[in-house]
């Protein structure tokens, strides 16, 4: 009979293990099974057994339909799209994020019928020693290993969608709640640029229909009861939280969630920083973007976890301050080249990512690598003019000690440009220009004085500088020892002497100054003195006294002529007036002067004659000169000069500052309206081969007319050429003729003639550029000159196309919009 009644009790007990009771006289029956049990010793038999009971139950059972509640065909097609995209869709995950809620619900509910049942409950009152516990979290553990090892691909895309949905249901319920508060702020104090916060706040709700402009949404559901719900986000909201809830409870929480919810928060805090550095250097946002993660991504966790769990959240604080600091310190690296461009309105940016690179390791080197690899694309090509290569060099020097004050960075990442720069050949006149340029933002640098120069040892040494700098010592970086020259005193130097020391020689610079000086005196006699004189002075304190004694001189010279010339121009000197017209002379000291001006020029067209009626004022000039200065006389270099014009024609009046040469050839035309090249060649004692390229000037603005071959004709009558329109534009040019340059004075090249060079001259190289440009698309300055000497120029004198005439050809062409010019390169119009 006991036999029989342990039977029944087995039997009870293991048919309806998992069905609920419903009685109090279920309960009872089933105190009474386990008494019977116990009695008879079998109630360990029967915990193994419900064990295995509720392993064979959820695995052929429970979790296949627990992965039936999450069919993959309800997850968007378009998933990557929807949760990475910048506007976020809830109404296309809506549907899939209440399948996993059904789904973790279902299975919370099954876990709970086996775990936390009568059966079980009851089973561990009669067991000595034992714990509930214990075995429900045992329980747990069965249900995460078969969950595990069974697992779906598409599981985790309902995770991350479900996640993300959530976070954006947070931020915008957050955002509803500050709206309506009527101006009482809440804790998420994350900014007022949180713009997508902001903006929603104003919007429907992003789940609802019911929304009335101007008004919070607020659609109402109604129960059977008449009970007010809640509106969808709010509901989906608490939804939400409810399966974090059941996750948790399931021990399945952090399994479940952990990718998902990293991958979540790690998009939106790499979402929101980029929202904010797009474009985006004058305003500090470290702060506030970590004010954002403190308050809304943390306030996130906070939820999606257990607002007790202090630890794991305040971990999780740290490890998301520290990405955003990581995300924010690439994004700015990726945009150093434009930070640098716009400093010093990018200072706030350099600010925040000096911060980022004292936090995050590693980064030093990545934006050092990041700015060569910039300098080494967009600026250190022969495409980008030496001006803009400098200008960027100067900007870098200046922001990037405001992010490394040490100036190692400055040397790693300059230390390409310095040789780059050291291998061009203008370099050194586009520094002193740069210099003495009374609008060039390096003139501040040029008064700070004190020279720091290597060929002159006057760097101090660390021991030195430390000594003068003891209360703002910083110890290096640990990449200054990759620097190769890293003497402290040097990375600290002023902007001059860093531009200086591309050479580590002042020669360069104070020879260059001197070609410069003369350049701008030559050109223009009234140039202001005063001003140059002034530059000289700053840069005697760099360069040294001595070296820049024969400028002072130069300086001396202009002084004393426009002196000289007040007194006899003003006719002072009653035995000497102009009878026609009134000249200025400059003295100069000739071996104060560079060589190179060809003061003593061996050139053919150095023998030019000129009208007589400027023989005779030259002759008044110099008759009064010794007048003034019984000892000396002046010795004339004619082809140096300029002269000031007024053409009179039929029916215009005509302006023009050129050079005597220039001027010769049309006072020629003074004396009868038609010339063989050979006839004026003999006139005014010029080789035909320099005059054919001199009249070529005043053919191009309509003046003189070539009939046919070797004869030309003064034009009267603007009517007479054919191309009486484009005269008009080329009598419009912005500069006139007369401006020196340095090929000006190399050669047979006179002053103006690097001007000079006019369409017949390029007639015959026009095809070559062409077809240049035709094969090989675009092409720099540089390199269609150096291709026409190639091939173009083979047995002709090379001095006839300088690289600055074929600038103004090609310039020519891109205002008859037969060439594009972008970026530094020419290309032929698509």
């Amino acid at each position: 009979m006991a036999i029989e009644k342990l039977d029944y009790c087995w039997s009870y007990l293991t048919e309806n293990y998992a069905k609920k009771a419903q009685t109090v006289a279920d309960c009872d029956r089933v105190n009474e099974a386990f008494v019977v049990l116990k009695r008879n010793d079998f109630l360990d038999y029967y915990k193994e057994w419900y064990f295995e009971a509720f392993r064979e139950r959820f695995a052929n059972t429970v979790i296949p339909c627990f992965w039936q509640k999450l069919p993959q065909s309800t997850l968007p097609r378009d998933l990557s799209a929807i949760i990475h995209h910048s506007d976020f869709s809830l109404q296309s995950a809506n549907d899939a994020c209440s399948k996993l809620f059904e789904a973790v619900a279902y299975l919370n509910d099954e876990f709970n019928d086996s775990a936390k049942n009568v059966f079980v409950e009851s089973l561990f009152e009669f067991l000595d020693n034992e714990s509930l516990t214990s075995f429900q979290s045992r329980l747990r553990s069965l249900l995460k290993a078969l969950i595990l090892s069974n697992i779906h691909l598409h599981f985790n895309d309902y995770v991350l969608l479900t996640y993300c949905c959530g976070f954006c249901l947070f931020r915008h319920l957050r955002a509803q709640e500050k709206h309506s508060s009527a101006g009482n702020r809440m804790i998420d104090d994350d900014d007022e640029a949180d713009s997508e916060a902001e903006s929603n706040a104003d919007a429907k709700c992003i789940l609802c229909d019911g929304w009335i402009e101007g008004q919070i949404s607020e659609e109402v559901y109604f129960a059977e009861d008449g009970e007010k719900e809640l509106c969808k986000c709010q509901r989906t909201m608490n939804l939400f939280i409810e399966m974090n809830s059941q996750l948790k409870e399931l021990d399945l929480l952090e399994v479940v969630n952990e990718d998902a919810v990293a991958s979540v928060t790690h998009s939106f805090i790499e979402k929101k920083i980029r929202e904010k550095c797009q474009g985006n250097f004058d305003v500090l946002c470290i702060k506030s973007l970590e004010d954002w993660v403190r308050v809304t991504i943390v306030g996130w966790l906070e939820i999606v976890y257990d607002k007790e769990n202090k630890q794991m959240t305040k971990n999780s604080e740290e490890r998301l301050i520290h990405f955003m600091y990581e995300t924010y310190a690439q994004i700015r690296t990726d945009q150093m080249f434009d930070i640098i461009v716009e400093y010093p309105e990018s200072e706030p940016a350099l600010e925040d990512l000096k911060e980022c690179l004292q936090k995050c390791h590693g980064f030093r080197q990545k934006v050092i690598k990041s700015l060569k690899d910039s300098f080494e694309i967009r600026l250190l090509h022969p495409g980008v003019a030496t001006n803009d290569i400098l200008t960027a060099y100067i900007q870098a020097i200046k922001s990037l000690r405001v992010l490394d004050p040490s100036g190692v960075i400055l040397q790693l990442v300059c230390d390409p440009v310095k040789k780059y720069l050291k291998s061009r050949d203008d370099t050194v006149r586009c520094i002193i220009t740069a210099l003495t340029d009374e609008n060039s933002e390096l003139i501040p640098e040029l008064v700070k004085g004190a020279p720091q120069s290597v060929e002159d040892g006057t760097c101090q040494s660390d021991d030195e500088y430390m000594a003068d700098n003891w209360q703002n010592w910083q110890p290096d970086p640990v990449d200054a020892a990759n620097v190769a020259f890293s003497s402290k005193s040097i990375r600290s130097s002023d902007i001059v002497s860093i531009l200086v020391n591309i050479y580590e020689s002042k020669d360069l610079f104070v020879e260059e100054y001197q070609r410069l000086l003369a350049q701008k005196f030559l050109s223009n006699f009234d140039c202001n003195v005063d001003h140059e004189r002034r530059n000289l002075e700053l840069l005697t304190l760099r360069f040294g006294e001595s070296d820049l004694h024969a400028c002072e001189v130069m300086l001396q010279d202009m002084t004393s002529s426009k002196r000289l010339d007040n007194r006899i121009n003003s006719g002072e000197i009653e035995a000497h007036h102009f009878k026609k017209f009134p000249i200025k002379c400059l003295v100069l000291s000739e071996q104060f002067w560079p060589e190179k001006f060809g003061l003593q020029s061996n050139d053919e067209a150095s023998k030019i004659k000129l009208p007589s009626d400027v023989e005779e004022a030259i002759d008044t000039y110099t008759k009064a000169f010794e007048t003034i200065k019984p000892s000396r006389t002046l010795f004339w270099t004619p082809f140096l000069g300029s002269v000031e014009l007024e053409l009179e024609f039929k029916d215009r009046k005509l302006s023009f500052t050129v050079t005597p040469i220039h001027a010769c050839i049309i006072y020629q035309f003074q004396e009868k309206k038609s010339w063989l090249i050979s006839e004026l060649s003999q006139s005014i004692s010029v080789p035909t081969q320099v005059l054919r390229r001199k009249i070529s000037y005043w053919q191009n603005r309509g003046i003189l007319k070539e009939v046919k071959s070797d004869k030309f004709i003064l034009v009267e009558d603007i009517g007479q050429t054919d191309d009486a329109e484009n005269q008009a534009d080329k009598m419009n040019v912005e500069e006139e003729y007369c401006a020196y340059d340095e090929d000006s004075f190399d050669g047979d090249i006179q002053p103006g003639s690097s001007r000079d060079v006019g369409e017949d001259k390029f007639r015959i190289y026009w095809s070559f550029i062409e077809n240049m440009l035709t094969n090989l698309n675009s092409l720099p300055l540089e390199r269609i000159h150096t291709m026409l000497q190639m091939f173009a120029l083979q047995g002709t004198n090379s001095n006839e196309l300088s690289v600055q005439s074929l600038r103004q050809f090609l310039d020519s062409k891109v205002r008859d919009q037969k060439l594009i010019f972008s970026g530094g390169l020419y290309r032929l119009p698509s």
